[in-house]
């Protein structure tokens, strides 16, 4: 329920972003060939919500990391849970708080709790 909503919300928002990407993440344990399929199929999942809320598929791409991008460095249940994660990294985007504000909104209606925390950069001009 909640990526349907989120995705709804992220394609209400589609004229303030010019690109969306989706970076998949495991943890460490376990085979490292396996981490990256799983962590590919994990942003993909993502994607095909976006996809279903009729985003266009030229504006949304998808990477598999694996665990190559720990965010916490741990050995503990928590720091694993932690490194397995999906990651939406917004690319031009027009009015930041905006999106922002959409995205919280959603997520503390649908789960609760803190903010997440959304990567938002410029796209580079080409020369």
């Amino acid at each position: 329920m909640f990526l349907k909503k989120l995705s709804s919300a992220i394609a209400d928002q589609s004229e303030n972003w010019s690109q969306l990407r989706i970076d998949g993440h495991t943890d460490a344990r376990g085979n490292l060939a396996y981490n990256i399929k799983l962590s590919e199929q994990r942003a993909q999942v993502v994607v095909d919500a976006l996809l279903k809320a009729n985003l266009p598929g030229e504006r949304v791409s998808a990477k598999g990391l694996g665990p190559t991008l720990p965010i916490d460095p741990g050995n503990t249940p928590e720091a694993h849970s932690r490194n397995r994660r999906v990651e939406l990294t917004f690319f031009g985007v027009k009015d930041k708080e905006s999106l922002i504000s959409t995205i919280n909104q959603v997520k503390v209606e649908a789960l609760g709790g803190a903010p997440l925390e959304l990567k938002l950069k410029s796209l580079k001009q080409k020369k």
